[in-house]
């Protein structure tokens, strides 16, 4: 077992990064409006879509062929 000042430094650590993000969330929802202007105003949304769109099916791919690959693994 840790000693309680090492658990006790890492539990502040872990609240103050989850603070931290919790905060950058909280920015990024409150200027979404912003941000989605400046988007349309340059016609970044379709490419945008488009983008993730390819990660997405990249994902599931890579999903899919590790998981044919652990079946096949099994039953070999």
């Amino acid at each position: 077992m840790l000693p309680y000042h090492i658990m006790n430094s890492d539990l502040i650590t872990l609240l103050g990064t989850s603070l931290y993000f919790l905060a950058v969330n909280l920015i990024l929802m409150l200027s979404s409006t912003w941000i989605s202007g400046f988007l349309n105003r340059f016609h970044v949304i379709g490419p945008l879509i488009r983008i993730m769109g390819l990660i997405v099916a990249a994902v599931a791919v890579q999903l899919i062929l590790g998981g044919i690959g652990d079946w096949y693994a099994v039953i070999k």
